[in-house]
């Protein structure tokens, strides 16, 4: 599902995901904490090119995604908080997405701020 929702979101990470054999186990599975490692390095080396617009529509996503699990039960949500959220705090690349993150996002970043 998130391997999708990002393919859809920011179509250029479909290069990188095709190509990664970091977080893909043996046959192509892999696991929502994969996708998301992944696309966290994409992110990383690229997060200036993204646009605004895909980046804000993107976290409108993620707190759907977040905002939807209180009890902390779905790999998507905790994939998406502590494999990408919590590795950005405090870095140029999570300094570019912060400021539109959506209310759960930011109470989990808010843990990891310094």
């Amino acid at each position: 599902m998130l391997d999708l929702l990002l393919i859809k979101m920011i179509p250029e990470f479909k290069k990188h995901w095709d190509k990664d054999d970091i977080y893909k186990e043996p046959g192509g599975v892999f696991t929502p904490h994969g996708v998301m490692g992944s696309f966290r390095e994409f992110y990383q080396s690229r997060f200036s090119e993204i646009s605004t617009l895909k980046i804000s529509t993107l976290c409108i996503e993620f707190e759907e995604i977040v905002s939807s699990d209180p009890c902390d039960i779905d790999l998507n949500a905790n994939a998406i908080c502590t494999i990408f959220l919590e590795i950005l705090v405090d870095t140029p690349a999570g300094n570019r997405i912060e400021p539109y993150l959506g209310r759960e996002c930011r109470k989990y970043w808010s843990c990891y701020k310094i």
